[in-house]
């Protein structure tokens, strides 16, 4: 073939096919380099120019885009690894003091629990004095209402005594008129009999004005009889109201026999207090190490997401790793290819025929890789996070 159509044939490849057609066209040049000097008989020359672009040009591609990225990446992941590694250490020097200061929260907040505690049982233990105040009030108000009650049974006592003093006095006043009759009748008999009627006037009179005493009474009497049904009613609902009286009072003895406990655990909690206070000498102090606790959990949530970052850049790095050493397979002929030199004509047809079989088959499989790999890695893009990659 002409060295023209040859060039013509390479710079097509070049645009068609990109990167693999240049080490198609170095192999190519190599053939042309050695070929036409084997056959003619001579000694073999070589293009050492051509021999230099070829070997330095997939060399360099390589280093510049596979190697270089690559120990950057491993440099800056060093750097984290270290990065993460004093960020462990810190936390595990500080991990003591964070647990002081947990266990001094919890403390506290027992501390408080124990306190609302107390305050609910005396505010009890308030309610039932006051209620206790009350029902001796109505105690009271009871025994008040009773003594009324002995003072009106009293007074139906005496009242009577003047109804049968009265009942006497209607009886006399029922016989007085059979006696005024027959002192009429006597009036002319007798002079006395005039005398006696003026007394049995008098009494008459006197007997009125006992009778209209004695209604009044009566009158008295009956109002007093309805009070004292009342109160006999009232007494009932009395002793209803201190019969649950006692029973509230043995009830709340019970509570009430549990306020020396309760004094007791008062005390407990305020000696407490005071243990805690004494062993926190500044306030100011444990809330500035609550902060450093707040802020060192926040720096190792990070470096929990900086190591989650590592990690997925390790597993890229795996996954990258059938690419890397395929792409070390395919250069490894490349490098082979300094002990040309040395090989006569028909080993290097051999070797050239080799090189050419084993890149033709090495880029064979890198398509059929990149093609089951490129939805695999599309799909793996779209579903890692935005800021994933943030260092």
């Amino acid at each position: 073939m002409p060295v023209e159509g040859k060039f013509a044939d390479d710079a097509y490849r070049e645009a068609q096919y990109g990167d693999r057609a240049v080490a198609l066209s170095s192999e190519d040049g190599l053939q042309a380099a050695f070929i036409p000097s084997v056959g003619s008989g001579n000694r073999p020359r070589t293009d050492w120019l051509a021999l230099s672009v070829a070997i330095l040009a997939p060399i360099l591609i390589v280093h510049f885009c596979v190697v270089c990225p690559t120990t950057q990446q491993l440099a800056q992941m060093r750097g984290q690894v270290a990065t993460l590694e004093s960020i462990v250490q810190q936390l595990r020097d500080k991990s003591p003091a964070a647990a002081g200061a947990a266990s001094l929260l919890a403390s506290l907040t027992q501390q408080e629990e124990l306190a609302g505690r107390a305050e609910a049982t005396l505010a009890r233990v308030a309610a039932l004095n006051d209620r206790l105040a009350a029902q001796a009030v109505t105690l009271d108000q009871s025994a008040k209402s009773l003594d009324r009650l002995a003072d009106v049974q009293s007074r139906i006592d005496q009242q009577g005594h003047l109804l049968e003093r009265a009942s006497g006095s209607l009886a006399t006043l029922a016989a007085l008129p059979a006696e005024i009759e027959d002192a009429i009748d006597r009036a002319g008999r007798a002079a006395p009999t005039v005398a006696k009627i003026d007394r049995l006037a008098t009494r008459l009179s006197a007997a009125d004005e006992l009778a209209g005493q004695a209604l009044l009474d009566v009158e008295i009497a009956l109002d007093t009889q309805r009070e004292v049904v009342l109160g006999a009613a009232s007494l009932a609902a009395a002793s209803e109201t201190l019969e649950g009286l006692l029973e509230l009072e043995s009830r709340l003895n019970a509570p009430l026999m549990a306020v020396a406990a309760a004094h007791e655990r008062l005390d407990a909690l305020m000696r407490l207090k005071t243990s805690v206070i004494a062993q926190t000498e500044d306030l100011p102090e444990a809330f500035e190490t609550l902060e450093l606790m707040v802020a060192l959990q926040t720096d190792y949530r990070r470096a929990s997401g900086v190591f989650r970052t590592l990690q997925r850049l390790l597993a890229d790095l795996v996954l990258l790793e059938p690419s890397i050493s395929r792409v070390a397979t395919a250069v490894q002929p490349i490098l082979d290819r300094s002990s040309l030199s040395r090989l006569g004509g028909d080993e290097l047809r051999l070797v050239l025929r080799e090189l050419q079989a084993r890149h033709s088959e090495a880029t064979r499989e890198l398509e059929l890789a990149e093609r089951a790999a490129a939805p695999t890695r599309a799909e793996r893009i779209a579903a890692r996070p935005t800021n994933s990659r943030q260092p």
